[in-house]
């Protein structure tokens, strides 16, 4: 999906970004390595790699709202707080590109 957003963002409906927030959100507790979560879908072991996926897609998906002169929505500002502050250097890295 980050590479719609780079290739042909404009593609995306409000709808559709709706839905990728709530989607986003719902990673934050799912891909966090630091806490248990037992009814977690993704397996433990991969959740950094989502967990980086995710920031990827959270830094694309601030740059679409900045490039429109839109208000970034709270879902990716915790995003970036994650990008800047994860305890997984390799996901940290990620959001230093913006």
């Amino acid at each position: 999906m980050t590479e719609l957003f780079i290739t042909v963002p404009d593609t995306f409906e409000e709808r559709h970004l709706e839905l990728i927030l709530l989607g986003m959100t719902a990673l934050i507790r799912e891909t966090d390595v630091r806490g248990a979560v037992d009814d977690s879908l993704i397996d433990y072991v991969d959740r950094p790699g989502v967990r980086k996926r995710a920031v990827k897609l959270a830094t694309q998906l601030w740059r679409y709202y900045r490039d429109r002169g839109k208000a970034i929505p709270t879902e990716i500002e915790q995003w970036r707080t994650i990008g800047e502050s994860d305890p997984l250097a390799f996901v940290r890295k990620v959001w230093t590109t913006v």
